[in-house]
């Protein structure tokens, strides 16, 4: 018979999930990597027309970049057309 999967890891699962939901795939030489969204962010789309043209313009040409995040409480601005503080 197979014991049962301790207490501990199942809340571990569950409290992980809503964060993993909210994770982007990444694909660097052949191995995928899951990133999860930071707790209070959002990850900048091409919505976001100022914020993601900005930065794109910010963009180091050496460096691959995976994502940019800002605030949740800057999304709204954001959508609306405006660049958040990147404070």
């Amino acid at each position: 018979m197979r014991s049962p999967i301790p207490t501990p890891i199942i809340i571990a699962l569950v409290c992980s999930l809503p964060h993993l939901l909210m994770a982007d795939n990444f694909v660097i030489n052949g191995k995928t990597l899951i990133v999860p969204t930071p707790p209070g962010f959002a990850k900048v789309t091409e919505k976001m027309e100022a914020t993601f043209q900005y930065f794109q313009l910010l963009e180091d040409p050496v460096n691959d970049k995976l994502a940019d995040y800002i605030s949740e409480a800057d999304v709204p601005a954001a959508m609306a057309g405006e660049i958040p503080s990147l404070d």
